[in-house]
C-alpha cells in the first residue's frame, strides 16, 4: 500500500486506511427472496452497521455493508465482510469482534463500536434462521439457506 507518511497523524493502522481507502463490499443489496439484512448500533452512539447478504444454499454468496462511524468502523465492516463473504451460519455464530480488533490493531477506545459489529452479525444470523424457519413450513414457497 501506498500511503503519505503522516498522512493520518499515526491514528490508523495500515490496514485501517488500505480497508478506508479501499472498502470492500461497500453497499446495500436489493431486496429479494434469497437476500437477507440486519442492522445493530446507533449514530447516536456514534456507530450504526447495516448488512445485507445473499444466501446460497448453506452459505452467504455475498456481504455488503452501510456504515456510520469513524474510520475504524468503516475498516472493520470492510474487514469482516472480506472474511465472512462464502461463510456458514456456524461461522457467523462463532465470530467474535475481538477478531477484528486484533486484525486491524483497533484501538481499545473503540471496542465497544466494535461489539454493535458483533451484533450486527448476530442479528445476521437470526434472520437467516428465521428464513430458513419459514422456508421449512409446510405450504410456503422453497426458500434458501
Amino acid at each position: 500500500m501506498n500511503v503519505r507518511a503522516g498522512q493520518y497523524g499515526g491514528a490508523y493502522s495500515a490496514a485501517v486506511v488500505d480497508h478506508f481507502e479501499h472498502p470492500r463490499h461497500a453497499g446495500r443489496l436489493l431486496p429479494g427472496p434469497d437476500v437477507i439484512g440486519a442492522a445493530a448500533g446507533s449514530v447516536a452512539d456514534g456507530a450504526r452497521f447495516v448488512l445485507d447478504a445473499k444466501l446460497a444454499r448453506d452459505r452467504l454468496d455475498g456481504l455488503y455493508f452501510q456504515v456510520y462511524g469513524c474510520p475504524h468502523c468503516l475498516a472493520a465492516a470492510s474487514w469482516l465482510c472480506e472474511r465472512l463473504q462464502a461463510a456458514r451460519l456456524e461461522q457467523l455464530d462463532a465470530w467474535r469482534w475481538r477478531e477484528v480488533a486484533m486484525a486491524l490493531d483497533i484501538p481499545v477506545a473503540k471496542y465497544g463500536r466494535l461489539l454493535a459489529l458483533e451484533d450486527a452479525v448476530r442479528a445476521l444470523a437470526a434472520a437467516w434462521r428465521a428464513r430458513q424457519a419459514h422456508a421449512a413450513r409446510p405450504g410456503s414457497a422453497a426458500g434458501t439457506g
